[in-house]
């Protein structure tokens, strides 16, 4: 269970990755709440692709705290570069980003070559 404040947001895997949602939630005080769809959010992601690796970076982070101890992941970079590799790239081609982007949100050819320099 996670206590979130103000500003906070949840459901943002079904979002980003278009999973079932896997989380309730339970408010203590009169709450504002927004629902954005895949529709309202394609845009900002067509538009800005380093969006989807900034978000991705916490859907990293939000797995590590939720499935793993912190520890074994401080241990292991390459294992958490890997796991936010892997989101960014669920994000992406679940919104269907036409342009290529490596995990690290630098734009590349869109049939994967080099320019042969």
């Amino acid at each position: 269970m996670a206590r979130l404040g103000a500003g906070s947001f949840f459901g943002e895997m079904a979002l980003l990755t278009g999973e079932p949602r896997n989380a309730s939630i339970i408010t203590k005080t009169e709450t504002y709440m927004y629902e954005i769809s895949k529709d309202d959010f394609s845009p900002i992601i067509e538009s800005s692709p380093e969006t989807a690796y900034k978000l991705s970076a916490e859907l990293t982070q939000r797995s590590i705290n939720r499935e793993f101890l912190e520890d074994e992941y401080r241990t292991s970079q390459l294992d958490k570069e890997d796991l936010n590799k892997q989101f960014f790239n669920r994000i992406v081609n679940f919104f269907g980003v036409k342009k290529q982007q490596n995990y690290s949100g630098e734009e590349g050819d869109s049939d994967g070559e080099s320019d042969g320099d």
